[in-house]
């Protein structure tokens, strides 16, 4: 046998495998050792004889696979998918699974003289690995929980070569069922009239599947066609508390979803006039508080605070609060301890104002033990393009419910847009001073912290003037 007829074996590549990345002084020392470890173990030499040629060698795994990507009505287990792989690309053999990625090595003896089925360019038996990917190119997260949150109606499993990065599609899994109930809508009612949802039956289903993106992949779709949706509308069903939670968190959806009954309720939609509004009010809450910053009495912004009470879970548009100790579980705004905050801003834009009050006089301020003041501001929609002109507020005091049963009544109310409710509507002059909300510092520190002292460098009661939040709010609109 020459030394050019010795070919190391797929076992011995293995074993020589593990000592790739180690200091050289290692390897050294290691390599001996190994070569007479594996000829104990396995009386063999660490090399044969081929009985392939290597221009045999070269064609076979030079050869791209054929009929790929393979097509799968119904996702293929992890083992199908493997077992596919192996039967249609014979020079490779699989390793290991990790945290969704499938390794396969080479299985020919030295694949470094040999060109990559994926790449052509020659390398190192380094492998290739198996993983799948969304519609958009996102790997599918191997976390069930996570991979939740992504769409999955099309899926790539591609094979990447570890030198090269370079990616060949070898399968794709299509929710065909869900293609094929879109066409039979499309067939069988394109010429039946629906008044009920003031769209065509065949627009039904696609209408639905891009609504569903919002609770699927966070994705707002104009496609959906929102603005023809009547709130509250109902996005999912047959949902846990703690998966609505990791989507709100995920897709940064704060203040309009609601969930209750295992139903997430949509009763707000994304909108310039209403983020816009509850910046303005922020700003002058912010700066009301400014003098008492970086003390033990500052009003600390909780934003978007999340809660559970009444086995449902609300967020607010913003909240703020002093520090206040935790409360006995399940007393606390998260269901747990976590202590309420004492004043909650809610802004209504598509949101109806009599949710909006049900959920003050109900859910908030039921009594004493939650949130201590709510302000309300309700702007009426307009056409897109144009600038909202009719703005009300409300604020609402825990302090103002007289009896356990009796409903909790406003205690102050005004117009602060351009124009009012009137038709034809009134046009409004609103200058400063003309529209106020006082907070009480009683209330605005209601159970704060023991040591937590009202300061004396904060007026009482604390004026919001609503003047600034309409400046703040038409100032964006001016180009």
């Amino acid at each position: 046998m020459t030394e050019s007829d010795k070919i190391l074996t797929p076992e011995y590549l293995d074993w020589h495998a593990k000592l790739s990345g180690l200091p050289s002084v290692l390897t050294d020392k290691i390599r001996s050792k190994l070569y007479k470890r594996y000829k104990k173990q396995t009386g063999n030499e660490p090399w044969q004889l081929t009985e392939v040629h290597e221009s045999k060698q070269s064609e076979v795994i030079n050869s791209k696979p054929e009929k790929v990507p393979i097509t799968f009505d119904v996702r293929p287990d992890p083992e199908l998918i493997i077992k596919s792989v192996l039967e249609h690309l014979p020079y490779l053999k699989f390793r290991n699974s990790l945290r969704g990625i499938d390794n396969y090595n080479f299985a020919l003896p030295q694949p470094w003289n040999l060109p990559c089925p994926i790449c052509d360019g020659k390398h190192g038996n380094y492998g290739l690995h198996g993983s799948w990917y969304c519609e958009n190119g996102n790997q599918l997260p191997y976390d069930p929980e996570i991979a939740k949150f992504y769409s999955q109606d099309k899926l790539e499993y591609c094979l990447t070569c570890n030198t090269s990065s370079n990616k060949l599609k070898f399968a794709i899994y299509c929710n065909w069922t869900f293609r094929k109930f879109f066409s039979y809508f499309r067939v069988t009612f394109s010429d039946v009239s629906d008044v009920d949802a003031g769209v065509a039956p065949n627009q039904k289903p696609e209408l639905n599947y891009y609504r569903n993106l919002w609770w699927r992949n966070g994705e707002f779709s104009s496609k959906a066609k929102w603005e023809e949706v009547s709130l509250p509308y109902l996005l999912v069903d047959n949902v846990t508390l703690r998966e609505y939670e990791l989507r709100t968190d995920k897709f940064n959806i704060h203040g309009m979803w609601e969930w209750k009954d295992n139903q997430v309720m949509i009763y707000e939609l994304p909108s310039k006039p209403h983020e816009t509004c509850i910046y303005a009010i922020n700003k002058i809450i912010v700066r009301a508080c400014s003098a008492v910053d970086y003390t033990n009495s500052r009003i600390v912004n909780l934003g978007a605070t999340r809660t559970r009470a009444d086995d449902s879970g609300k967020e607010t548009d913003s909240s703020f609060r002093p520090k206040k100790a935790r409360v006995p579980a399940p007393a606390g705004s998260d269901g747990e301890s976590e202590p309420w905050p004492n004043l909650v801003i809610e802004v209504a834009y598509s949101e109806t104002i009599d949710h909006v009050f049900k959920k003050v006089r109900e859910y908030w301020c039921p009594d004493l033990s939650r949130v201590h003041d709510v302000i309300v501001v309700k702007i009426d929609p307009v056409p897109d393009g144009e600038i909202p002109s009719r703005m009300q507020a409300w604020h609402f005091c825990a302090n103002d419910r007289r009896t356990r049963n009796s409903q909790l009544e406003a205690r102050t109310h005004f117009e602060f847009g351009t124009q009012d409710g009137a038709n034809p509507p009134n046009q409004l002059n609103i200058v400063p001073g003309m529209r106020l909300i006082n907070i009480s510092l009683n209330c605005l520190y209601h159970e704060a912290y023991t040591g937590v002292q009202i300061p004396a460098t904060l007026p009482s009661p604390i004026v919001l003037d609503f003047y600034q939040v309409l400046d703040e709010f038409l100032f964006t609109y001016r180009v």
